[in-house]
């Protein structure tokens, strides 16, 4: 602690140097001089570097809810895939215990297909009605409007645990129904193979899932960063 008198001070710097030296100014110079003006570039970089720290421990905080949230996603992905791969497992295994129900599941919609494209039959010579393009799309485009959302929807809830939706089968659906549709000629249902194709398909797309997420872990990278920058500043 140092006395000082301001007037005694202020006079002194007025002219009167007597008062100047009582006033105790000149221990006060010294102070300045060598512990606050000499040292301005040090006490400017701490305060920065204490600056800097609070900014790189926010950061660091961040990194690490990141780098948390990251892990329990990528243990909920891999559980989902391993889980995934034992349900296509199950089906691969029932897969003949599967199609007759399956099949049977869609004989209504075949049914009205059945009926839709025997109307346009009538009449015609069955081996000229199987050569004619135009008869052909025209049964596929009708089991496809059929079959395939019965199939879809059937087939997303033998997938229930792999988390697949109707519309995300109904691409597979339709690809199926054509195929299948093709493959029967004329007014033969279709539902036996379709049924087992489908099954078969499904267990590959299961598989296909079941394959252990890969992951840029990003986060535990950038707190690594953050705690050697956080070391540099101490």
């Amino acid at each position: 602690p140092l006395a000082l008198s301001a007037k005694g001070a202020l006079a002194g710097r007025l002219g009167d140097a007597a008062a100047l030296a009582r006033s105790g100014w000149p221990a006060v110079q010294r102070l300045l001089d060598e512990r606050i003006v000499a040292r301005a570039s040090a006490l400017k970089e701490r305060a920065l570097r204490r600056r800097a720290s609070h900014l790189v421990a926010r950061l660091a905080a961040d990194a690490t809810a990141r780098a948390e949230r990251q892990r329990v996603g990528d243990a909920a992905r891999a559980e989902q895939a391993r889980a995934t791969g034992a349900l296509a497992a199950k089906i691969e295994r029932g897969q003949d215990a599967l199609a007759e129900p399956l099949a049977a599941s869609l004989a209504p919609a075949a049914e009205t297909y059945l009926r839709d494209v025997a109307v346009v039959f009538v009449g015609r010579d069955p081996d000229a009605a199987e050569r004619d393009p135009t008869l052909a799309r025209y049964r596929a485009d009708r089991a496809v409007s059929a079959l395939a959302p019965p199939l879809s929807r059937a087939l997303a809830s033998l997938a229930a645990e792999a988390q697949l939706s109707p519309a995300e089968l109904a691409p597979t659906a339709r690809a199926l129904v054509r195929a299948a549709t093709a493959a029967s000629p004329g007014l033969a249902s279709p539902l036996r193979p379709l049924a087992r194709a489908a099954l078969a398909t499904l267990v590959e797309q299961l598989f296909a899932l079941s394959a252990p997420p890969v992951s840029v872990a990003e986060a535990p990278g950038l707190l690594r960063e953050l705690q050697g920058l956080a070391r540099a500043l101490e």
